[in-house]
């Protein structure tokens, strides 16, 4: 289990478990948005330094568009384990 690997990772455990089971990057644009937007508000609550967001590089995309409001496409998705730094 990643918190017996990880002993400082926090898992969102508010978060629905059909997320794990569906995921979300099928999920329409509104229904992302507001997700995403609780997600982000979750992750300023946990009043870090810095957070890590793992995830599929879709998904990672939409947050940075949601992030700096730009509109972003296909070639502004990470390559192979890539990272992004954003600030919000």
């Amino acid at each position: 289990m990643i918190e017996e690997d990880f002993p400082g990772f926090i898992i969102d455990v508010d978060s629905s478990t059909e997320l794990w089971n569906t995921g979300i990057n099928m999920m329409p644009e509104k229904e992302f948005k507001l997700l995403a937007i609780n997600f982000l508000e979750w992750c300023k609550e946990q009043d870090l330094k810095r957070i890590y967001i793992v995830s599929h590089d879709g998904t990672i995309t939409s947050y940075r568009q949601l992030i700096t409001d730009k509109e972003l496409s296909r070639e502004d998705f990470p390559g192979e384990t890539e990272w992004c730094k954003i600030s919000c």
